[in-house]
């Protein structure tokens, strides 16, 4: 059952060349509303005037510049006064790459009835007991939460990025800390991994671990794909997914 949790990590290169002319005017926003006025020609706070070079973004002719800008746009100390970005204009101005995304909690009381054939809350269906009718309307609300990850996944898939696209470049993991709310089995967690991370991960395929394998594993080998050369994750982990990374 892949209830409540979707983890969405995506990644790119840093600096992969110069930004093409949509990835510059989707950044544009982002930097009229919450950099010129502090650093434009008339105001340069830190000595740092950003409109002259935001017209033509160049990452690697500009390369010390625009790390000094993202490195304090993502510890948070640009902008320094309100309104603060949002989370999603964090997302769409590359200034952070990690987000989650929680469509419920546990003991979700949230009514289905909107889907037809559903009268049940979802967590009160979860505790079916095994009887055909509560049973038909929790595989009904389960097949809706994969319709809306699937949606998810496809408008990822649709946005070109490089010579691939936004999907290609991020890694997606979905799933729940729970495999079966009827009898509360924590055990073999059912977890979907797409995306490709930049060509660091293996796809299409169905992979099982050894019973008693730590989900810590899975973040772990996230954690390699992404770059980072920790020896475990959580001082949990007992090693990395095998055949999962390229």
């Amino acid at each position: 059952m892949w209830r409540v949790l979707l983890p969405f990590l995506a990644f790119s290169p840093v600096f992969s060349g110069e930004k093409t002319a949509e990835q510059t005017a989707e950044l544009q926003p982002f930097l009229t509303t919450y950099c010129f006025k502090c650093h434009d020609e008339d105001v340069q706070k830190g000595d740092l005037r950003l409109d002259s070079v935001a017209g033509s973004i160049d990452p690697v002719k500009d390369r010390d510049l625009w790390l000094s800008v993202l490195e304090q746009l993502e510890t948070r100390e640009m902008p320094p006064k309100d309104p603060l970005p949002s989370e999603d204009e964090y997302l769409a101005a590359d200034t952070t790459r990690v987000g989650t995304l929680m469509t419920a909690h546990g003991f979700s009381r949230q009514n289905f009835s909107f889907l037809d054939g559903v009268t049940s809350d979802h967590h009160g269906m979860s505790h079916h007991k095994n009887k055909d009718d509560l049973t038909s309307e929790y595989i009904r609300v389960s097949t809706w939460y994969i319709e809306q990850l699937s949606y998810f996944l496809q408008r990822m898939k649709s946005i070109r990025e490089g010579d691939g696209n936004l999907l290609d470049n991020s890694i997606v993991l979905y799933g729940s800390g729970m495999k079966d709310g009827n009898g509360h089995v924590k055990d073999d967690l059912p977890i979907l991994v797409a995306g490709r991370g930049g060509g660091t991960l293996r796809q299409g395929r169905h992979l099982r671990r050894e019973k008693g394998t730590p989900h810590s594993n899975l973040l772990h080998t996230v954690g390699r794909a992404m770059g980072l050369e920790q020896e475990s994750f959580n001082g949990v982990s007992t090693g990395v997914v095998d055949g999962l990374i390229v």
